[in-house]
């Protein structure tokens, strides 16, 4: 196996000056820098990831944190941060918590042991100050119990008592119901766990992600239940499975991999320019018109 020595050899150079070229540290003449190119291609030369990493304080690894990754979401969320980061020559360190705080400490744990430059985390649950807790304190707390509310038409599905989800069905409460009752349904756990509150009574159902969405649509459908002539569901997310479930999910869709190479565009500069100020981005929803919502049923 090839060493800088060796390559400076090769090259006639000091392996400082190989050293040099290869991190880009220092300007060396043209000739100079053109043996050590030829002899680093001929010798098949890789430098220490390692070794550069103790030299200079950079490891080119971002570590990302998700706390499902078989939830499409975050899925599509990891794909556009491996995007952003392959154009910029960063490898991703890519950590599945599974919705599990001691799991996600550990990995925290790992990522720093591992001396990646920056964390990219996907919040599932939780604020700032929940998750600083969670990041100095290895015996934290788990989430919460989900709310549980008796309700009727529409039903608002929310997976557990989290901030997004809370802030969905709220939207939803908030909005005009020309004179429809809004009831919440409480949901713990797997989508189909949210399709067996599905009931005849209901108009349409506002689930707080796809997946419970596409849950509800499975429960209809074993029902009996025609959907969107006497039931409408509609979801929040815009997962690419939302366009395949049938009858197609009408979705309030996020821009899911824009958001995953915005922060780490925003990450990537900040590693450049040093510590800044934090900003926040915030990229529009769409709504996505399919075919699982229609006209309020006549009763």
């Amino acid at each position: 196996m090839s060493t800088i020595k060796h390559v400076a050899a090769r090259a006639g150079v000091s392996f400082t000056t190989v050293s040099h070229v290869v991190n880009g540290t220092r300007r060396v003449s043209d000739s100079a820098r053109e043996r050590v190119e030829r002899a680093v291609a001929e010798m098949g030369y890789a430098p220490s990831a390692v070794a550069r990493a103790l030299k200079m304080s950079e490891t080119g690894i971002i570590g990302v944190l998700v706390p499902n990754i078989t939830n499409p979401f975050f899925a599509e969320l990891t794909r556009g941060i491996e995007d952003c980061c392959g154009r910029t020559d960063y490898a991703v360190f890519l950590c599945n918590s599974d919705d599990d705080p001691l799991r996600q400490a550990r990995y925290l744990q790992t990522l720093l042991e591992r001396r990646v430059d920056r964390l990219l985390r996907a919040a599932a649950a939780g604020d700032a100050a929940a998750l600083a807790q969670r990041l100095s304190d290895a015996h934290h707390r788990g989430r919460r119990p989900a709310d549980r509310r008796p309700g009727r038409r529409p039903g608002a599905g929310r997976p557990r008592s989290r901030r997004a989800a809370r802030g969905r069905v709220h939207a939803v409460a908030r909005a005009p119901r020309h004179r429809v009752p809004l009831g919440a349904v409480g949901v713990r756990g797997q989508p189909r766990a949210h399709g067996r509150r599905v009931h005849r009574e209901m108009t349409a159902i506002f689930a707080s992600n796809d997946l419970l969405a596409i849950g509800a649509l499975r429960a209809a459908a074993e029902l009996g239940i025609a959907v969107p002539a006497a039931l409408s569901v509609i979801g929040f997310d815009g997962i690419d499975l939302g366009g395949y479930s049938y009858p197609a999910l009408t979705t309030v869709g996020h821009p899911i991999r824009a958001m995953g190479e915005t922060a780490a565009g925003v990450l990537i500069d900040r590693i450049a320019a040093g510590p800044t100020a934090c900003r926040e981005v915030v990229l529009a929803l769409q709504l996505l018109m399919r075919e699982s919502t229609g006209a309020v049923p006549v009763r």
